[in-house]
């Protein structure tokens, strides 16, 4: 097919009518990596499209791994805070005359027992809510003291490694229901290695006593 052109107006015409023109025209004027980058670019966008889809699977993975990672970590640092927190309790047990001495000024007497302290709480008992009761008995340290004139005092211990307001408000709660069963003066006392501020607090303003636990006591037998 012969094609006529004289002016360039005809050429322009031939651009936009004739696709087989046009296709010439481009491989004359453009390079061959120019002519290809339409195809070259399309493929690039369907590999970063591949990339993308890709690294969301990897992030969804990393995702779920980071999840049972913190769900493990917590496990342990539960277990751990169980484990301290027993030590604690058994730390201050064995050193419950010497908290009643130093930190009171009394004599120590005997450890209440469970059975005890069902019978210490019975005329308040019936007021309680059963949780309260539980929390009650399960006391950490619970012990009959006496002061220099013969007195019955009690002193009533929370442990912890570090002391915080769980230990402090039940054992202002305990020392209350004793002194409320008995007519006794009773004590809270905090066994700790260390308190967080607000329980820091009580002990600055002398509103809880504070026996500071021998780290050695806590060591594993």
């Amino acid at each position: 097919m012969t094609v006529s052109m004289t002016t360039q107006e005809d050429f322009l015409r031939l651009l936009a009518e004739d696709a087989g023109f046009r296709q010439q025209v481009r491989q004359h004027i453009l390079s061959q990596e120019l002519l290809e980058l339409p195809e070259r670019f399309a493929v690039f966008v369907g590999r970063v499209d591949e990339f993308i889809t890709e690294q969301r699977a990897i992030n969804a993975e990393q995702r779920a791994v980071n999840a049972r990672l913190e769900k493990q970590m917590q496990t342990l640092l539960d277990d751990v805070g169980f484990i301290k927190g027993d030590a604690a309790i058994r730390a201050a047990r064995a050193n419950a005359e010497t908290i009643a001495e130093q930190v009171l000024g009394l004599q120590p007497g005997p450890i209440l027992q469970r059975a005890e302290m069902f019978a210490v709480l019975r005329p308040l008992a019936s007021r309680l809510q059963p949780q309260v009761r539980q929390s009650f008995y399960r006391a950490d340290l619970v012990m009959a003291c006496r002061a220099e004139d013969g007195t019955l005092h009690y002193m009533a211990v929370e442990a912890s490694y570090t002391g915080d307001r769980r230990d402090s408000d039940r054992a202002l709660r305990n020392a209350d229901f004793l002194t409320r069963c008995t007519d006794a003066p009773a004590h809270a006392v905090v066994a700790s290695v260390r308190n967080d501020h607000e329980v820091q607090a009580l002990v600055d303003a002398g509103r809880i006593h504070w026996y500071r636990l021998p780290a050695r006591d806590l060591q594993p037998d």
